[in-house]
């Protein structure tokens, strides 16, 4: 993946993106192959593959979803839904900013 730039990491929190059954497959396998040489373990609990398919289903022991949660932001495929997530998103921190402030001491803002 690394070759292709597909691959976001921040900590411990990464990204994978591919539009092959395949790549994911073998992208599944190098993150699992990590535990012998870096001991880093794929915790596939913990992971979600962001799919238009049935959440039934997963892919290498992983759950197949229709949103996912990436460094707390939701992601969905559907671009107007990301558009409608992301703004919903705008809105709720800054509704919660604005309460935050009003409650504020005068004397430190």
């Amino acid at each position: 993946m690394r070759v292709r730039g597909d691959l976001l990491a921040f900590a411990d929190d990464m990204l994978v993106m591919t539009n092959a059954l395949g790549e994911l497959k073998m992208a599944i396998s190098a993150l699992e192959s990590l535990k012998d040489k870096w001991n880093l373990r794929l915790n596939k609990k913990k992971s979600e593959i962001l799919t238009r398919v049935d959440s039934t289903h997963e892919v290498s022991g992983v759950k197949c979803v229709k949103c996912v949660k990436y460094l707390g932001v939701k992601v969905v495929l559907e671009r107007k839904e990301q558009s409608r997530v992301s703004t919903d998103q705008i809105y709720k921190n800054v509704n919660m900013l604005r309460s935050r402030l009003k409650r504020a001491d005068p004397d430190v803002l």
